[in-house]
């Protein structure tokens, strides 16, 4: 499952949504979300982050589920995430994974290399 690391950035009690909870003042927690609550919870932590109130960061997954699957161009999965897959996310070469926070040159990665293992995304 996706982990969201999030820090409280004020001196107050910070109520984020109902799968995050309330964040104590200047408090960092690590939580791990199913790729469905993770995806609900990133417009309220997309809303505070705008309002300097959190930051907050993302890691993709080993587990295709959690990353939204999606069999195209003849059966290659395209994996959805947050951060570089290299190290987190396996695969097999062909296999696309987009990044939701990459920029230019980093929001698209193809397996090129390693059957099964969480190496050789490379950015597109």
């Amino acid at each position: 499952m996706p982990v969201l690391t999030i820090t409280n950035l004020t001196a107050r009690r910070l109520p984020v949504d109902s799968r995050v909870g309330v964040l104590e003042a200047n408090q960092q927690r690590s939580v791990e979300l199913t790729g469905a609550e993770a995806e609900a919870a990133a417009n309220a932590l997309t809303r505070l982050a705008a309002a300097g109130l959190i930051v907050w960061t993302g890691a993709p997954t080993t587990t295709l589920a959690d990353n939204a699957a999606e069999p195209v161009f003849g059966g290659s999965p395209v994996l959805r995430g947050a951060g570089d897959p290299n190290g987190v996310v396996s695969g097999y070469p062909g296999d696309l994974y987009t990044d939701g926070e990459g920029g230019v040159g980093t929001t698209l990665y193809v397996k090129e290399s390693g059957a099964g293992t969480d190496t050789g995304w490379v950015a597109k």
